[in-house]
């Protein structure tokens, strides 16, 4: 049981590491390569850890030769168009001035139903208030709304104002987050008079952000009966 244990946590930490090199990505905006990639490691650790017999190293280096395959193939993605092409495909128009390009529907396999839910997943519930759908290499749908459907934003209100800055975590769960605190320019005693107004100490606080502006939040942890 033990060499069980010892063997699934080098594995685990030797796919973490693998996966860290590929990139953050979620799995429904991965390169049909990087999915590939993803299927064949979570198929090859699979077989050390269920049978001891087979050598700890058998495992690893299939995974370390995968990912230099997949890391190898994103340099030279960047580095030729012709290649990133082939590897990653190109668009695909699917709606062009308001009109389905039906071929291209083919081309994808896509029927008309995908190309309505894909639209709904957008917020788009009628065909009409659409003037450009593209489906990316990831399979994703990006759309282009006709002009008539377009939310009003600032910028067509002529509304003077400016960009507000995220709010950045200060504390969580009653622990400073230093480089946080380094990003905006804060320090420990603006953290403590902070606290000491809202009649609490650090350690007390579950959550408290603070802009750029200085505008924070706090919210206390809740007292356990």
């Amino acid at each position: 049981m033990l060499v069980l244990i010892i063997r699934t946590t080098i594995l685990y930490l030797v796919i973490v590491v693998a996966l860290r090199l590929m990139g953050k990505r979620q799995i429904s905006e991965l390169q049909p390569s990087e999915l590939v990639t993803t299927l064949l490691i979570s198929n090859i650790v699979s077989l050390p850890i269920e049978n001891t017999d087979i050598p700890l190293l058998a495992g690893i280096l299939p995974i370390l030769l995968i990912i230099c395959f997949e890391v190898f193939l994103s340099f030279f993605s960047l580095k030729s168009r012709g290649f990133r092409k082939l590897v990653t495909g190109s668009p695909v128009v699917v709606i062009r001035e308001g009109k389905i390009v039906q071929q291209e529907l083919k081309t994808l396999r896509m029927t008309v139903e995908d190309l309505m839910e894909e639209l709904r997943l957008k917020d788009i519930f009628k065909l009409e208030d659409v003037y450009y759908a593209i489906v990316e290499t990831n399979g994703q749908m990006s759309v282009l709304p006709r002009y008539c459907v377009t939310p009003v934003n600032n910028k067509d209100m002529q509304l003077q104002g400016s960009d507000d800055s995220p709010d950045i975590v200060l504390v969580s769960d009653g622990k400073m987050l230093y480089h946080n605190m380094q990003e905006i320019g804060v320090s420990s005693d603006f953290i403590l008079e902070k606290a000491g107004a809202s009649n609490c100490r650090v350690e007390d606080i579950f959550l408290l952000t603070c802009d750029d502006h200085r505008n924070i939040k706090l919210v206390k942890k809740e007292q356990v009966q």
